[in-house]
């Protein structure tokens, strides 16, 4: 070999160790950052995550409690439902953790449109663009959650390996919003729903906006143990029987299903609820038309043989049909129904004279309640289950 070039080479080989060990170095520290950066990221991503976790559980909480028996009676009382609503909204967003804490949450009583839990109006659950119109309690069916970590409140999410560059956490927050619906036009059972809880009576639309609006009595209460007890409970009552309803030999006794339903089957609907069979007569669900309305035929009456199967759901909450007219008479009876109304049954007597089955509104929460923005309904006090709209 050239001694020139051995003496080249070994001048060489020093320099360019020194020149790797830098670039080594260099990127050494450049994957350590992207590591860095990753696991922080990583973690706050979780957090975030967890969060959200926090806000869609406050949210269906909220949502469930928001509508209750204060908002049906004669003076409507709709701050009980809105501070259970916040209430339930605050406890359970801070039953899941976020990070290495569980999260709190602000009522927000002042119902402040920044706050964490904020209660209000959407019109249109289906449309993401829907704003929460806060401007009249008595129509609230949503609620929204809000969870964060920020400095202010439940603190920051810790950064670590990127403390070296300064980091020492960041702000993250997420939201929520749930509703109970009122617009329900129907019902459709399906493998997870369970029975639809719709007796199968019709009440006359007239008659019901009467009671809504003043016009009935209050003997009866309702316990807080399910029982019914005779007391005033500030909620009006319409007795059924006798109802005048324009078609004699019927007492509002309608076909939920098969038109030769017996006894039997209104026994079985009173007490179990109206179930898929039942609404396979209908195509598969009870449901308004367009126009918002659909017609059933009448059955043969009430009969003392479903005496016992009325009072075993006395003081449940159950659904029943509005209807706007009826022709025909007993089982040719024709009747246009046009809403649906909860109620709760608080006596009946079916044996004797006089005879009477006596209900007072209630709130209705039923899973198989099918809703519409677009199709007219004239339902009141039933809702569905709380879900989430954004």
């Amino acid at each position: 070999m050239n001694p020139s070039f051995r003496r080249h080479a070994t001048r060489f080989h020093p320099r360019r160790r020194g020149v790797i060990a830098v670039l080594l170095a260099l990127m050494l520290i450049f994957v350590l950052g992207l590591a860095a950066f990753a696991i922080d990221t990583g973690y706050l991503y979780m957090n975030y995550a967890q969060l959200q976790t926090c806000a869609d559980s406050g949210a269906l909480a909220g949502g469930q409690s928001l509508m209750n028996d204060n908002m049906v009676k004669a003076t409507p009382n709709y701050t009980t439902g809105q501070n259970a609503a916040r209430a339930a909204a605050v406890q359970y967003a801070a039953l899941n953790r976020a990070g290495t804490s569980f999260p709190t949450v602000d009522s927000n009583s002042s119902n402040d449109s920044n706050g964490d839990v904020v209660l209000g109006y959407m019109a249109d659950p289906t449309n993401p663009s829907a704003q929460l119109d806060t401007s009249n309690p008595a129509l609230y069916n949503a609620v929204r959650v809000r969870v964060q970590k920020s400095s202010s409140k439940n603190g920051l999410v810790p950064a670590f390996f990127s403390r070296v560059w300064g980091n020492q956490g960041e702000a993250v927050a997420a939201r929520a919003t749930a509703v109970v619906s009122g617009t329900v036009v129907g019902y459709k059972v399906t493998a997870t729903s369970g029975n639809a809880d719709l007796l199968p009576f019709a009440v006359k639309q007239d008659r019901w906006n009467q009671l809504i609006a003043g016009v009935g009595t209050d003997t009866y209460k309702y316990n807080s143990d399910g029982t019914v007890s005779s007391a005033s409970d500030g909620i009006l009552e319409v007795n059924m029987y006798p109802l005048a309803n324009g078609s004699s030999g019927n007492f509002g006794t309608v076909d939920v299903g098969s038109p030769n339903n017996s006894t039997a089957d209104l026994s079985r609907q009173i007490r179990y609820g109206v179930n898929a069979t039942d609404l396979s007569y209908l195509g598969g669900a009870l449901q308004l038309g367009p126009d918002g309305t659909i017609r059933l035929n009448g059955d043969t009456g009430v009969s003392a043989g479903i005496k016992d199967d009325l009072a075993s759901v006395k003081g449940k909450p159950r659904s029943m049909m509005l209807y706007s007219t009826v022709t025909g008479n007993g089982n040719n009876a024709m009747y246009t129904v046009v809403g649906f109304v909860g109620v709760r049954i608080v006596d009946v007597k079916l044996t004797g004279n006089p005879k009477q089955v006596i209900v007072q509104p209630a709130v209705v929460f039923d899973n198989t309640a099918l809703t519409s923005n677009t199709t007219p309904t004239a339902s009141k006090y039933v809702y569905t289950n709380s879900r989430m709209a954004r």
